[in-house]
């Protein structure tokens, strides 16, 4: 093999393996190409292998398949690198999650997160009930219910402590938490940060009918929230249209409960 060949066979190399591991989808791009067609006419004998491109925004497709409730599938955790933990709890809201659910996903890949030996989808049931204030009982917000999960699993404790001090240092990070979430918003309550008023005899009612309608099984799900349309403390969630995000603060109580916990850890300022 003479050097005009090796030179040849080196360049296809070197370009081959750039629109493999780096370019991805898109190949090799135009500038190298033209370099290699202008050195070698023969140019590249094969076209690049195509290959999805590799970005740091895709999100894990991780969904979860719909259940007798009715709840349908969860779209893609937000796993991006670059994100603040605080943007990563508000695009996992916008993808679907409910208010607790995006918090304590925002940590999935922290060391304590997988050191717990709980799983994404473990740990997405275990904060599924949290949202709109515990199942909509619009108490304590759920964004901030995800922020103790997420400090639980980090620094929490599975057997009584032998002494009171240690639950106590516990104690004390979670209400330093509470304090910091009130300072910025207010408030911890659902209902308080959503302006609402509080739940009545008659909304009390209305809710436990709503319920009953919500287990019969000849009820269409169209129904049942035609049935509960207006009432913010009945069991069946707003549809998450354009407009519901736009009333609705909690996209940024997500971000701020996850960025007030990443800032008490120190791992971000």
């Amino acid at each position: 093999m003479n050097w005009r060949k090796k030179g040849k066979f080196f360049c296809e190399f070197f370009v081959k393996f750039l629109s493999k591991y780096f370019f991805g989808q898109g190949g090799a791009p135009p500038y190298a190409r033209t370099w290699l067609r202008a050195t070698h006419p023969a140019g590249l004998q094969t076209p690049a292998p195509q290959r999805p491109a590799r970005n740091l925004a895709r999100c894990t497709a991780r969904s979860f398949a719909a259940n007798r409730c009715g709840i349908p599938r969860r779209r893609e955790i937000c796993y991006n690198t670059r994100m603040t933990y605080g943007e990563k709890a508000k695009e996992n809201f916008l993808n679907g999650y409910t208010c607790a659910q995006a918090v304590l996903a925002a940590f999935q890949d922290e060391k304590w997160f997988k050191e717990s030996g709980l799983s994404v989808e473990t740990a997405m049931k275990l904060a599924s009930s949290f949202g709109g204030g515990m199942g909509r009982l619009r108490e304590v917000c759920g964004a901030v219910s995800g922020m103790f999960m997420a400090f639980g699993l980090a620094h929490g404790f599975s057997a009584p402590p032998d002494s009171q001090d240690a639950k106590m240092e516990h104690y004390k990070c979670i209400q330093e938490l509470a304090a910091r979430f009130r300072e910025e918003n207010g408030s911890i309550v659902c209902r308080e940060l959503l302006g609402l008023a509080p739940i009545t005899q008659n909304a009390s009612e209305k809710a436990t009918e709503a319920a009953q309608a919500t287990h019969d099984a000849e009820t269409s799900r169209n129904q049942q929230n035609s049935t509960v349309s207006g009432d913010p403390y009945a069991p069946a969630p707003e549809a998450r249209t354009p407009e519901y995000y736009k009333k609705r603060p909690c996209p940024e109580l997500c971000k701020c409960a996850a960025d007030i916990l990443a800032t008490f850890f120190g791992l971000q300022k």
